[in-house]
């Protein structure tokens, strides 16, 4: 069974997306874990070579199956871990340096809020979509929010958003362990790859991949490699 499926809708602008995001505020999914034998399984002994693999290339980790609490527990313990690079990162970066424009324009404080903000964000997406509300968010509405949220954020005192990403982990992860498997096919729409995904990729995409996506932007501000630069390479 694939991990994505594909639907057509209208993009919302911002002014109709946030008037209809605020009618949904929470859902408690139930704690059970149901098997899902006829879909294919992934040895998580494997899974955990290949993820060590691609850490050490720099690329993310594969989507996978979530057909068990393993694989669940497998993908929580990837979220934590790309977070907790980037807080390293983060927290090696000398203060007065904190509110400099680095990466793509943006500062440090700007970079972990609208990590944050997007965690928010998503969780929020997938949440009422579960509820049968599916909003197709343009790519170009989530581009206005990240730029306004951007300069919002430009200054915010990096230790609170630190603390407050701490607090939204497990918010998430617990969301991904409980969530009951009869909800994975449901569709939620991913502005950025502009098309309906299955919840299943949907926390993949929105938790890890796109937190490893600004991995790499942290390090290539900050001059981090995953290999030294060759013999005889040009230096600046």
């Amino acid at each position: 069974m694939a991990l994505k499926g594909r639907a057509t809708a209208r993009p919302l602008s911002a002014k109709r997306f946030f008037n209809r995001i605020s009618f949904f505020c929470a859902l408690r999914p139930a704690t059970k874990l149901t098997p899902r034998p006829e879909r294919r399984k992934i040895n998580p002994y494997d899974r955990i070579g290949i993820l060590m693999m691609n850490r050490d290339a720099g690329t993310p980790p594969p989507l996978r199956y979530l057909d068990g609490e393993a694989e669940r527990r497998a993908l929580v313990e990837d979220i934590q871990w790309v977070r907790q690079v980037v807080l390293d990162i983060a927290q090696s970066v000398p203060q007065d340096r904190w509110y400099e424009p680095r990466y793509h324009g943006w500062t440090l404080a700007a970079m972990l809020a609208h990590l944050h903000n997007s965690d928010n964000l998503a969780l929020l997406l997938i949440k009422v979509s579960l509820l049968g509300f599916r909003p197709a968010v343009s790519e170009a509405t989530l581009n206005w929010i990240n730029n306004r949220t951007a300069h919002y954020f430009r200054k915010r005192l990096i230790p609170t958003t630190l603390v407050d990403i701490r607090k939204n982990e497990k918010t998430i992860t617990d969301f991904i362990v409980r969530l009951p498997m009869d909800k994975f096919t449901k569709l939620v729409y991913h502005p950025t790859i502009g098309e309906y995904l299955t919840v299943e990729r949907a926390m993949q995409e929105y938790f890890l991949n796109h937190w490893h996506l600004h991995l790499l932007t942290l390090q290539k501000g900050e001059g981090i490699y995953d290999e030294p630069p060759t013999a005889g390479a040009d230096m600046v």
